[in-house]
């Protein structure tokens, strides 16, 4: 297997959507980040006789001297089979040694089973290692219905019954959802990133992501923000006001945006991770049980890796000694 690089949005979006893989793994993802943060983007397809059998999206974000980068590849690197999966990682890592300044390749695939080799040591999360999946690929109304608790399939009905209405949010919307994140975030004691970086989310996602409100006699009681491929749809930020809590708005919301997701043809529904507003319950109520990704590793490619680590790790320490708050939502 070799790796060649991508510069073709086409070629690269086809294979994201041929292989199913993550969407955080989409074009569209890696160029909302670059256009929102200090990262440049690279687009890896593994090559097998002549075949594309993989690829794998790699951010390259700039450090302080001397450090140089550091390389992360959100929910990849992806591939047709997984068997060879661990092979890709290891083609990965070595091309971003050969082709960047990085002194480490950060990764968190989407996949349940991999074992790597004694190159990659076990690091600090990005994305939530564990999450809630609900299989597609069949109607909606039998998706909501395999729903295991009863009690949530019932307040799916019931928030409508009660006069809560769904719709798709437009630009003029966003200031409005905002304003309510702000407010959830407040409540449960989470941090969010400033505004813009919503907004500019907004914009650079359009076609592939879905705002959807919920509202209640004009008022907007919550929202649910997705992105999706042909392969899955994944939640990136969520919020609900108490009222929201009140009228099940949230519950309505799912049931929504599952349904969106059937449509769209998606095959699995990734509520990204199983911790919503301190309400754990709330996204496991949905599934049968939780799923565990097999966690975040890194590669070090250079001999700087175990003073950046050290480094990252006293940070995290005076931020939890702070009493530092956690993100609303990760992504």
């Amino acid at each position: 297997m070799i790796i060649r690089e991508t510069t073709q949005q086409k070629e690269w979006s086809d294979l994201v959507d041929e292989l199913q893989a993550h969407p955080l793994q989409r074009w569209e993802w890696g160029h909302f980040k670059a256009s929102t943060g200090p990262w440049t983007v690279h687009r890896l397809i593994i090559v097998s006789d002549g075949e594309r059998v993989g690829g794998a999206q790699v951010l390259v974000r700039k450090m302080p001297f001397p450090l140089g980068a550091i390389c992360y590849v959100p929910r990849g690197p992806f591939m047709r089979d997984p068997a060879l999966l661990a092979h890709a990682c290891n083609l990965v890592a070595d091309w971003c040694r050969r082709n960047t300044d990085a002194v480490s390749v950060k990764i968190e695939p989407a996949s349940t089973t991999l074992v790597l080799d004694d190159s990659w040591l076990p690091s600090a999360r990005v994305l939530y290692p564990q999450t809630a999946l609900i299989e597609l690929g069949r109607p909606a109304d039998k998706v909501i219905a395999s729903i295991p608790n009863e009690a949530t399939r019932e307040y799916m009905i019931r928030s409508e019954e009660d006069g809560v209405r769904v719709r798709r949010a437009t630009l003029q919307d966003v200031d409005t959802v905002l304003a309510l994140y702000h407010e959830y975030a407040n409540n449960i004691g989470a941090t969010m990133r400033e505004d813009n970086y919503y907004r500019t989310a907004f914009r650079e996602l359009s076609g592939v992501s879905e705002l959807l409100v919920a509202e209640y006699e004009g008022n907007m009681l919550a929202f649910l923000w997705t992105i999706f491929t042909a392969g899955s749809t994944f939640e990136l930020w969520e919020g609900v006001t108490e009222e929201g809590l009140r009228m099940r708005a949230n519950y309505l919301l799912k049931r929504c945006s599952i349904q969106a997701a059937c449509e769209r043809g998606s095959q699995v529904y990734d509520l990204n991770g199983t911790q919503t507003d301190g309400r754990m319950d709330f996204k496991l109520m949905l599934v049968e049980g939780p799923t565990s990704w097999v966690g975040s590793y890194d590669r070090p490619i250079s001999l700087w890796y175990s003073m950046m680590n050290a480094a990252f790790n006293l940070r995290r320490i005076h931020k939890e000694r702070a009493g530092s708050r956690h993100e609303a939502t990760e992504e």
